[in-house]
Parts: structure tokens; sequence; C-alpha cells
């Protein structure tokens, strides 16, 4: 039974490998893109409701800086410096 349970895991393993392999790659440029413009927005509206934050100037510093990173193609780290001003503020990334 335990021959026949690690079977069936390692095939399992190996044919949803193989299924992965064969699936078109998403491209993440254009994903990365969208939420970084959705981002952007979230911060500047989450502002407009007069938030008031401890960490107010460092998440302004992220903002500026992710959207900087996202203008000049480096998609996933400015979605990362997005989501941290975000998380400053206090607002769900």
């Amino acid at each position: 039974m335990k021959n026949l349970m690690t079977t069936f895991l390692t095939l399992s393993v190996i044919s949803t490998t193989a299924f992965a392999a064969d699936s078109p790659a998403k491209p993440k440029f254009a994903s990365t893109t969208k939420e970084c413009s959705s981002l952007e927005h979230r911060f500047d509206h989450a502002l407009k409701a007069n938030i008031t934050a401890p960490r107010l100037k460092r998440a302004h510093e992220q903002r500026a800086e992710g959207a900087e990173l996202c203008a000049r193609g480096q998609t996933a780290e400015g979605v990362a410096a997005l989501k941290l001003a975000l998380r400053d503020i206090g607002q769900k990334a």
C-alpha cells in the first residue's frame, strides 16, 4: 500500500510538472504593468481620503520610487515598492 501511494504521488508530481512545462507562460511584463498602475491609483486614492499615517513621508518616497521603477520597466521591483507604500499608510497591498 505504501509503495502504491509513493508511486501515485511521484506520477502526480511528474505529470503536473510536464503539464506546467507545456503551458504557455503569461507575459509577465503586461500583468505587472497593469499592477503598477493599479497600485499607484490605489495609493493616490487612499491619500485623498485624508489618511494620516505615522510613516506618511516614507510612504510618499516609496510610491515615487515604485512609479519610477515601473516607468523604467523594472515592474517587479516597482510593484514591491508600491505595495510597501500602501502598507505604510495602513492599506492592504
